[in-house]
């Protein structure tokens, strides 16, 4: 990778349906020698970090001001190996995710 440049785009929107109620959407494309060092987001997918594409749909409902819940649909088609990784020379790779998830999120 020292000798190869990588590159990514993201783009994304929120709307505020109602006091309590957002939907977004999110979409990112990482090239075959893309490397993101954001292994630590308290995501479990790391969508930021694909070789390839990955887009998000989501609604997000705020309870109070310290609770809210996220219903999310992701869908991840990575092209090259690795993603999120930097040693060893990508490959091509043909693998799809599609991830349902509903997380609920406190703040202290």
């Amino acid at each position: 990778m020292l000798q190869k440049d990588g590159y990514a785009f993201y783009i994304g929107s929120r709307y505020r349906v109602t006091q309590d109620i957002n939907i977004g959407a999110e979409y990112n494309y990482g090239s075959k020698y893309w490397f993101s060092a954001t292994q630590g987001a308290e995501d479990m997918f790391n969508k930021l970090a694909t070789r390839g594409d990955a887009f998000e749909v989501y609604t997000l409902w705020q309870f109070h001001k310290y609770l809210n819940a996220k219903l999310a649909y992701m869908h991840i088609k990575e092209n090259y190996t690795g993603s999120g990784w930097h040693f060893g020379e990508p490959a091509k790779k043909d693998a799809t995710q599609e991830i349902y998830t509903l997380s609920l999120e406190a703040r202290f």
